[in-house]
């Protein structure tokens, strides 16, 4: 199998890295960038990569996949000439597209080429933590009756260019909610309330200079997300409030969710999971009532492998690992930060 990596900054050398330690060999890939300071870094890195600078001068003759790990705002395009030239198998980083325009313009090109699968890397759906959650709610019959979520970092001052916290932080932990509130219930609906800031944090010049080689850049990222929705569900509405940013002090990834019982809806344990955390993922379980017990898991290894190994395993013809986000679920996260956006815009409440 021959992959080709698009995009040679952080994450395109973690995906050639990986994709080393799942036994591919330099002679197996091929990396673009439009960035010759990028290609000149990897090549130094890797001897014997060939490289390109954009997808119309390279190779791709023999390709049986591609990873996109560029900048954010151009995945879509990027996606659509790889569609073009008839790529079969294509593992995007997160977001599809920029917004839902986007994602249809994708969702149109896959009607007009079939047979092409598209996954999105939502890595978070790679914790253990989030598996073994499930399967705690599933085995005990358990739903969402409520979530928090606090997400973020420090990215003031960062060197990185950026679309914004919207698109690139909240739709994770948005993301963990949404996979769980489908459990032992139906979602029916959403309704998003929020409100988004744009204060100064990351390197002006680096974001202007990266506007400049590609437009689809904003001038001016958002910096934080506060949001409240409510998932309609056969059962219940849950409430579930988001908290994002990139001007936090330290990193902190954390879903707070309360469990209720599937048939009465009265809550049965408090859940908090924890993502990145220097001991791991942690997941700790605690009994609502008198007794209060309380259980804690910790959860080791590498998310970005067993990602990548589910995607090479996926377009090899074995059984699709259920954690791959399909291109229907990843034009959700697009719909719920556009709605998100709207709604911060207009002061409405938006539904999706």
């Amino acid at each position: 199998m021959k992959i080709a990596v698009i995009g040679l900054g952080q994450m395109g050398n973690i995906y050639i890295a990986t994709l080393l330690r799942l036994g591919f060999s330099l002679d197996d890939m091929i990396g673009i960038d439009i960035r010759t300071d990028r290609i000149t870094d990897a090549m130094l890195k890797w001897p014997g990569l060939k490289c390109w600078t954009s997808v119309e001068a390279a190779d791709l003759g023999g390709v049986d996949a591609v990873i996109v790990a560029t900048n954010t705002p151009s995945h879509h395009k990027v996606i659509l000439n790889l569609l073009a030239k008839r790529i079969e198998n294509i593992f995007c980083e997160k977001p599809l597209g920029l917004n839902t325009q986007a994602v249809e313009k994708i969702e149109n090109s896959l009607e007009f080429h079939g047979g092409i699968k598209i996954y999105t890397a939502f890595l978070i759906n790679f914790s253990e933590v989030v598996l073994s959650l499930r399967k705690f709610m599933i085995e005990e019959d358990f739903c969402v009756a409520e979530a928090y979520v606090n997400w973020g970092k420090d990215r003031t001052g960062n060197n990185r260019p950026t679309p914004g916290d919207l698109e690139d932080e909240a739709c994770h932990g948005a993301g963990v909610v949404h996979s769980l509130a489908k459990i032992n219930q139906k979602v029916k609906g959403i309704e998003v309330f929020g409100k988004i800031s744009h204060l100064s944090f990351v390197d002006e010049k680096i974001q202007k200079e990266a506007c400049e080689l590609d437009e689809s850049f904003p001038k001016i990222p958002n910096s934080s997300s506060f949001i409240t929705e409510i998932i309609r569900t056969n059962k219940s509405d849950v409430i579930v409030g988001i908290h994002s940013s990139f001007v936090n002090i330290r990193q902190e990834r954390t879903v707070h969710v309360t469990l209720g019982d599937a048939k009465t809806g009265k809550p049965r344990w408090l859940a908090l999971m924890e993502f990145d955390t220097p001991d791991g993922d942690v997941l700790t379980l605690k009994e609502v009532g008198p007794k209060k017990e309380t259980r804690r898991e910790v959860f080791g290894g590498d998310k970005v492998l067993a990602e990548t190994r589910a995607f090479v395993n996926a377009i090899s013809g074995e059984d699709v690992d259920l954690r791959l986000t399909d291109v229907e679920t990843a034009k959700l996260a697009v719909k719920f930060s556009d709605a998100v956006a709207r709604s911060s815009k207009t002061g409405e409440i938006v539904k999706i």
